[in-house]
């Protein structure tokens, strides 16, 4: 918008309050819902038996996409990974970019898989992996808002068949805030009223609202014993939150904040699940990281062990947390050589701007 784009929003479900808040003119279609569980994990088999329904509704979402593209008739269409903006646009001629942080699709399970349930699923990835492929594809260029091999965070996300394409481009994770667009570090810390004394250790949870609240209790139990030693801030990640919060001088516990990132600049050290968002936002900050992956969240688990293959993290697993093991990671992760390679990292991090790098290809794309 600030470079002179109108800028019109398609999307469906709880994302189209979201966008109409944010002020964006939004175009609702129908909606396409992943079979989940309760603790909003992917559920295959309830996926699968959704299946016909869903046809009909990516169909349904086709046509939609296509008369609102036939009306508006805009220059350029970028989809988030979803299928119906690329159909609907190549069926008109538009232009069309892809943002895509999966180009390997993988059903997680819970529980080790028997021979014929393991085929089952290969055959299963594979289908989608050609199926969502071939309509991928046609967009005339792909971003990956990740860093390019040998930084690449979601690593087990990436296919080699998608890797030979010359339509794709690594940009780097999408960054709302960079480092340099908020105040110093020791300027943020002044004006929390940290103790200089004291190494600050932020935690930043996510997951759904009952992943969110065992963690965050675990978390809380182990450490305050630490609490002598340092500043700890940790963030429930409830924006809508009313439990009670706990402010001590060196132990914070809040339900969110609203100020994440300068916090995180703050931070001398950023415990995590193992997000994407947060694996990377914490390399572009230089700050080193401990993370928890969830349990049986296979992505978590693969982007945590990517951030310590680069040398930038330590990895607990939740049922062996403790305060011995807690701490031994803790001294570890603000050691000085390893918060120097974070430091190489982060200078590699910083060439990457997602956001500039498609904002100049759409500019290249549009045509007055």
């Amino acid at each position: 918008m600030a470079e002179g784009f109108d800028v019109v929003f398609s999307t469906y479900g709880d994302a189209v309050g979201f966008v109409r808040k944010e002020g964006f003119r939004t175009l609702e279609v129908p909606t396409i819902e992943m079979g989940e569980r309760e603790d909003g994990s992917f559920d295959f088999n309830l996926t699968t038996l959704r299946g016909p329904q869903q046809i009909q509704n990516l169909k349904d979402q086709v046509r939609a996409e296509y008369s609102q593209m036939k009306v508006l008739r805009p220059n350029l269409v970028v989809s988030d990974s979803r299928l119906s903006p690329i159909i609907a646009a190549k069926m008109l001629g538009i232009p069309c970019l892809l943002l895509l942080h999966q180009l390997k699709v993988l059903i997680p399970h819970r529980t080790r898989l028997g021979i014929g349930r393991r085929l089952l699923k290969i055959v299963a990835e594979r289908v989608m992996l050609e199926g969502l492929g071939a309509v991928w594809s046609r967009s005339d260029l792909i971003f990956v808002p990740d860093f390019p091999p040998p930084l690449t965070i979601a690593k087990s996300n990436m296919h080699k068949r998608f890797l030979r394409s010359r339509k794709i481009r690594f940009v780097g994770p999408v960054m709302p805030t960079l480092p340099d667009e908020l105040p110093r570090k020791s300027e943020i810390r002044r004006k929390l009223k940290i103790d200089p004394s004291k190494r600050l250790i932020y935690a930043s949870i996510g997951g759904t609202v009952d992943e969110k609240l065992e963690i965050t209790k675990l978390l809380e139990h182990t450490l305050e014993k630490l609490s002598d030693e340092y500043t700890f801030i940790i963030s429930r990640g409830l924006p809508e939150g009313n439990m009670p919060e706990r402010r001590e001088d060196n132990f914070l516990v809040v339900n969110w904040i609203p100020n994440r990132f300068e916090i995180l600049k703050a931070a001398d050290l950023l415990i995590g699940r193992g997000g994407h968002n947060t694996v990377a936002e914490a390399i572009y900050y230089g700050v080193p990281q401990i993370h928890i992956p969830s349990p049986f969240h296979s992505e978590h688990e693969s982007n945590a062990r990517s951030a310590v293959e680069l040398g930038v993290a330590k990895v607990l697993q939740q049922n062996l947390l403790s305060g011995e093991a807690v701490k031994e990671a803790v001294e570890e992760a603000l050691s000085r050589g390893f918060r120097q390679r974070v430091e190489q990292i982060r200078v590699k991090a910083a060439s990457f701007n997602a956001v500039q790098s498609v904002v100049q290809a759409a500019g290249s794309f549009v045509q007055y």
